[in-house]
């Protein structure tokens, strides 16, 4: 009998362990990161504010050379993906730090710094917080901060993808409690340096993109749900796209990501260096005011892509925060569509814009035969346009249901005619796909196996487990 209430106990422990660490590794998928817009009120003297200049442990890192900047500037075969940067491999850990006590705290503070440069952002590997620590990064005029990131961010492959920030000197500051046995760790082991400047005109309130691009915030009385499901991704260090959250037939609350193939083919690691920032947009309708705080999330898993129709679709490593609202939006396989569409797109790095045509929507394909794409054709008639950056934004059809990702296309501000259009992959062709489960949506977005031709958009707040590899 004794041995049984043994056994009983033991059982119940193991099974409270589990519980236990299935609520520990759920905390971190639903992880995320709150990056401020401070150009109204400027961070002052960092977040500690005893440490000097001198106290701060100064990397100089060597800027591209003049020959690779200007190579760089002569790119033009982005297909409306923005490449913004030039990524420089670094090996900058927290060995030499010198750190200062402050109270029941010890801080340490790094700043990067690389003369030229219009932006910088970083990647690190090695990545662990100790429990209690938090990391702060800002610009060293204190514009954009991001933080606090704390031991939630930690996982299995140890990197994190700060935000990008404006200068040519970022800001690492790292504050534990002293009498924390282990201690937080990482490296730095590349830095992203901006040859284009995506801050300077947002900061100053003129935009960084065309002056026909249209400020979402116009339109939230009627696009106010889908603006909450745009996406605007940072890939690779040095790549900019849009993107947009996406529902289920279940409703189940799992975070499918859909954008172009184009944005993430190639990529080295693209599970591991995708950054997804939400709520991206201006503060007012006729300002370039950013809102003041945007959301950031790390890592995902690549579940499908499509060369011919040009889709990708990504799985969040963790669910959205259910604190706040985020929409999935619908989306529609009809191949007939009423004369209107509509994208939310993320133009030169810009905050979130607005683009709208009230013509009919034309079928198309474009290529040769064996790399034929298929399309939809859309032609502007409202102000915007898109521009680089724009890729992978999602086309709304009438009834605000996803029916396309943007591939491609020849508008500007100031083109007309037929010149005023892009093409889409068609999300009718993303279905079906190659006809595998990693080439169509069809597994993914109907796991109920409903053959739905079109759902809903929604928010949805149910429990979603950590994502596994599939």
């Amino acid at each position: 009998m004794k041995r049984y209430i043994f056994f009983l106990i033991k059982k119940q422990v193991r099974l409270f362990y589990l519980l236990a660490a299935f609520f520990y590794f759920n905390t971190y998928s639903f992880a995320q990161v709150t990056t401020q817009l401070r150009a109204d009120d400027p961070l002052k003297n960092g977040i500690t504010n005893f440490l000097s200049r001198a106290d701060i442990n100064i990397f100089k890192i060597n800027p591209p050379s003049a020959t690779s900047v200007t190579a760089f500037k002569n790119k033009t075969e982005q297909k409306k993906k923005l490449i913004f940067g030039i990524n420089i491999p670094a090996d900058i850990s927290l060995s030499p730090c010198r750190w200062a006590q402050a109270g029941d705290k010890r801080v340490c503070k790094i700043m990067v710094s690389s003369n030229g440069a219009k932006t910088l952002n970083l990647r690190f590997t090695h990545f662990y917080l100790a429990q209690g620590a938090q990391l702060f990064l800002y610009d060293e005029a204190g514009t954009v901060l991001m933080g606090p990131v704390t031991e939630t961010e930690n996982n299995d492959a140890q990197v994190f993808l700060s935000s990008v920030f404006p200068g040519e000197n970022l800001v690492i500051e790292l504050i534990e409690p002293a009498s924390e046995k282990i201690k937080s760790s990482f490296t730095i082991s590349r830095i992203t340096y901006g040859v284009i400047d995506t801050y300077k005109k947002i900061l100053e309130d003129a935009g960084a993109s065309g002056s026909c691009e249209q400020n979402i915030t116009c339109f939230l009385g009627a696009w106010h749900d889908e603006a909450k499901s745009a996406v605007r991704l940072l890939i690779n260090g040095n790549t900019l796209c849009s993107a947009c959250l996406i529902n289920n037939t279940a409703q189940d609350g799992t975070p499918y990501v859909l954008t172009a193939n184009h944005c993430v083919a190639g990529q080295p690691d693209p599970q591991n260096d995708i950054s997804f920032v939400f709520f991206f947009r201006s503060r007012y309708c006729d300002s370039s005011k950013p809102v003041n705080n945007y959301k950031v999330y790390n890592r995902c898993f690549v579940r499908a892509r499509y060369y011919h129709s040009d889709f990708a679709l990504l799985e969040m490593a963790g669910r959205p925060d259910s604190s706040e609202k985020y929409f999935y939006a619908g989306w529609s396989r009809d191949t007939i569509q009423a004369s209107f569409a509509a994208c939310i797109h993320f133009p030169e790095g810009d905050l979130m814009k607005y683009s709208e045509s009230n013509l009919p929507i034309i079928d198309t394909a474009f290529g040769t035969s064996v790399l034929k794409k298929k399309l939809y054709w859309v032609r502007w008639t409202g102000s915007g346009v898109t521009e680089n950056g724009s890729s992978g934004g999602v086309l709304f059809n009438s009834i605000k249901q996803i029916i396309g990702q943007l591939y491609d296309g020849p508008s500007y501000c100031g083109a007309t005619g037929n010149h005023k259009s892009d093409f889409f992959g068609g999300f009718f062709a993303s279905w079906e796909g190659g006809g595998q489960k990693i080439n169509r949506l069809k597994d993914w977005l109907d796991p109920l196996g409903t053959n739905e031709a079109s759902i809903k958009g929604a928010y949805i707040t149910t429990a979603f487990p950590i994502a596994k590899r599939k």
